[in-house]
């Protein structure tokens, strides 16, 4: 199912705790005793989806259920969190059911994975059968799981030319059509206007954005506190070259996946650069903020 939502260029509210009605995954929502039989209702209306959403989520280490419930009670009760944005895999098994046993428990909506990682291998193919086979029986998968990404940054690793990443968008829209969840390809401002902008056939197909924001790569970045112009420079040409003429796409995310070199390693970094963005949210068009999780 693909989303028809016009983007609006104006300015983000800086705090957004989702519609007030109890829908899915506002702060004021509650997992009922028993499961839904309809999705109608049960998303929010995404222009109630902006400002700090949640975290992204490493699933390689491969210890899901325990860890993963813990972690998502944490993210839901202590940081407001609505979403988790998965990163990394997990071949021993697939991930899905466990992180959707977790996120279903705790309130959380799910941007699921296919991981291309790095290595130029072709396990990336197994993983996205193997999430097809959850969300397809998961009885719970479609209520939890907004949109599945192709990621991490594939077309600025170049692991296949934009084509034919568009033509597997298509694929994974067609299989996942009847549970009504959106497909995207997670990647850089940039990456979109390589080999002479062939990457905007990926754009034109996908059903939100999923933007990487990385100011590891800005050359001014040269401190934390320094990032903003990097961050805010991807945000206007987003909007400014790639959407300007894409009125059935829009921003779904802003990622800062281990935004600083050191993001994770020290804690007065990552709020350093989390006080930064939420700072400026006035002044970049309604988005949703994903920090590196800690």
């Amino acid at each position: 199912m693909h989303t028809s939502a016009a983007h609006q260029k104006t300015p983000a509210k800086q705090t957004s705790s989702g519609a007030s009605s109890g829908c899915f995954p506002a702060l004021v929502f509650k997992t009922p005793a028993n499961d839904p039989d309809s999705l109608d209702g049960r998303w929010c209306d995404d222009k109630t989806e902006y400002a700090f959403l949640g975290f992204s989520y490493e699933v390689s280490a491969c210890d899901l259920l325990a860890r993963s419930t813990r972690t998502f009670a944490n993210i839901r009760n202590n940081f407001n969190g609505r979403y988790i944005r998965l990163y990394g895999a997990c071949d021993k098994s697939s991930p899905s059911d466990d992180v959707v046993e977790a996120a279903y428990k705790n309130g959380l909506g799910v941007h699921d994975l296919i991981w291309f990682g790095y290595d130029g291998d072709n396990k990336w193919e197994t993983r996205r059968d193997a999430l097809f086979s959850s969300l397809h029986s998961n009885p719970k998968a479609k209520f939890i799981t907004r949109a599945v990404q192709f990621g991490s940054k594939p077309l600025v690793d170049g692991v296949l030319p934009a084509s034919q990443l568009a033509a597997q968008v298509k694929a994974v829209q067609d299989n996942l059509a009847g549970l009504k969840i959106f497909v995207t390809v997670s990647d850089m401002q940039w990456s979109f206007q390589m080999n002479g902008g062939a990457g905007l056939k990926v754009l034109d197909v996908v059903d939100v954005i999923d933007a990487h924001m990385l100011p590891f790569f800005g050359g001014n970045s040269t401190t934390t506190s320094a990032t903003w112009p990097s961050i805010k420079s991807s945000v206007d040409k987003f909007w400014g070259n790639l959407l300007v003429d894409r009125q059935n796409t829009l921003i779904s995310s802003i990622w800062l996946p281990r935004a600083w070199t050191s993001c994770g390693l020290q804690l007065s970094s990552v709020v350093v650069l989390y006080t930064l963005v939420v700072h400026n949210l006035s002044l970049v068009p309604q988005y949703i903020l994903r920090p590196c999780i800690l």
